[in-house]
């Protein structure tokens, strides 16, 4: 029989080797994969479609944001918006730059931050942020499978 200490040492070997084993199975199946592969890989796996994708925002629930673009595309910001996921922080910054936060109230920016026509210049309204957020939520599930640079309209 192998002493105390040589058994013990074999023992730890033994689930080192194991260990090493688990993570190499982890890593040839796909579940280490690195945050940015999976951009990539959805990036990869993205659709683009030659007309524009209309999303289609709720009447109702909705409605102050429904106002907010089609008097912003009245006052001339495009109605023909492309998406640009990569930006929508610098965008938003720069679009609601000299408005102020005000209690109670969302800054809905028009065009979104999320398209490449938003930014400096777009046009912000104070709303409520149930309609703001819920809109947000709405264009980015209805979006979700497009690339970057599908161009897109907010509801007619």
């Amino acid at each position: 029989m192998y002493p105390p200490a040589r058994a013990l040492g074999i023992a730890m070997l033994y689930c080192v080797i194991v260990l090493l084993l688990i993570l190499a199975a982890f890593v040839a199946l796909g579940f280490a994969r690195s945050p940015d592969h999976s951009s990539r890989a959805r990036a990869a796996a993205c659709t683009t479609v030659p007309l524009a994708v209309v999303v289609d925002l709720n009447d109702d629930r909705q409605a102050p944001v429904i106002d907010h673009a089609q008097d912003a595309v009245r006052a001339g910001q495009p109605r023909i918006l492309h998406l640009d996921r990569v930006d929508a922080d610098a965008h938003r910054i720069a679009s609601l730059r000299g408005s102020p936060v005000r209690s109670g109230f969302d800054r809905d920016e028009y065009p979104p931050a999320a398209s490449q026509e938003g930014g400096a210049g777009a046009d912000v309204r104070y709303i409520s942020p149930r309609a703001n957020r819920s809109a947000g939520a709405t264009m980015r599930a209805q979006l979700a499978d497009f690339c970057d640079g599908q161009a897109f309209i907010l509801e007619p």
